[in-house]
C-alpha cells in the first residue's frame, strides 16, 4: 500500500505510464501492478531524447568577472540571494530512493547531477515504505523520493527550484511534483510539455503552489 488505500497497482508511476501509452500508442504491459513489472516498459520510455540543461555563463573578460563579483557582493549587502552566488556555494549531497526498473527516475537523477548535485542513489522495490518514512501522502506521491539537506523531494522536481528553496533557508519541509507530468525533468518526450505545479510541503502537512511549470 502507498497510503490512503493506494496500492502499487494504482500508483502514480503506473497511472502515468498507462496514460502515456494511451496517448502515444505504446503498448503498456498487463502484468501484476508492481514497479518491477514495469521495468521493461520504463526502459523503453527512458529512450526518449534527453533534456537540454542550461549551463552557467562563463565570463569572457576581466571586466565581466569584476562585474559579476560586484553584483554578487551588492546583492549580499542588500540581503538578496542571486544565481551567481548560489552557483558558487557547494550543494549538499542528495540521497535518492528509486525502483531499479524505473527509467524516468534514472533520467531525473541525471538531471540533478547536471545541475551540480552529488547523488547517492539507492534502489529498492519497497518505495511504499520509503514514502511512509518520509511522510509523503498518497496525494503527493510520484515514482522516486529524495533527501537533500533538511529537505524532502518527491517526484520530478526541477533542480533549479530545489536550489532556490535551499538558498531560502525557510521552514518549508520540501517540494513535490505529484504523478509524472510529461515534460518535467526526466519525463521529456519529444517537444511535448504538459503544465504542472511544483508544490511546497510545509511542516504542518499543508501544501501550496511553489512554482508553475
Amino acid at each position: 500500500m502507498v497510503g490512503n488505500g493506494l496500492t502499487l497497482r494504482d500508483s502514480p508511476c503506473r497511472r502515468a505510464n498507462a496514460d502515456f501509452a494511451v496517448r502515444n500508442g505504446v503498448a503498456a504491459p498487463r502484468a501484476a501492478g508492481t514497479f518491477v513489472a514495469w521495468r521493461h516498459y520504463n526502459e523503453r520510455m527512458s529512450s526518449h531524447p534527453s533534456f537540454d540543461g542550461a549551463g552557467a555563463a562563463t565570463p569572457r573578460s576581466r571586466r565581466a568577472v569584476l562585474a559579476a563579483l560586484a553584483g554578487a557582493a551588492g546583492a549580499l549587502v542588500l540581503g538578496r540571494p542571486v544565481a551567481a552566488f548560489a552557483a558558487s556555494a557547494p550543494l549538499p549531497k542528495m540521497v535518492v530512493y528509486k525502483d531499479p526498473g524505473c527509467g524516468c527516475c534514472k533520467e531525473w537523477v541525471a538531471h540533478v547531477q547536471k545541475a551540480g548535485f552529488t547523488v547517492e542513489s539507492h534502489d529498492t522495490a519497497d518505495m511504499d515504505s520509503v514514502k511512509k518514512n518520509f511522510g509523503i501522502p498518497a496525494a503527493l506521491a510520484s515514482c522516486h523520493t529524495a533527501r537533500v539537506g533538511t529537505l524532502v523531494v518527491e517526484g520530478h522536481v526541477p533542480a533549479d527550484l530545489i536550489i532556490k528553496l535551499l538558498n531560502e533557508k525557510g521552514t518549508t519541509r520540501g517540494l513535490a511534483v505529484p504523478g509524472m507530468p510529461i515534460g518535467s525533468p526526466g519525463m521529456e518526450v519529444g517537444t511535448r510539455k504538459d503544465a504542472y505545479d511544483v508544490l511546497a510541503i510545509e511542516k504542518d502537512g499543508r501544501t501550496r503552489v511553489y512554482a508553475k511549470r
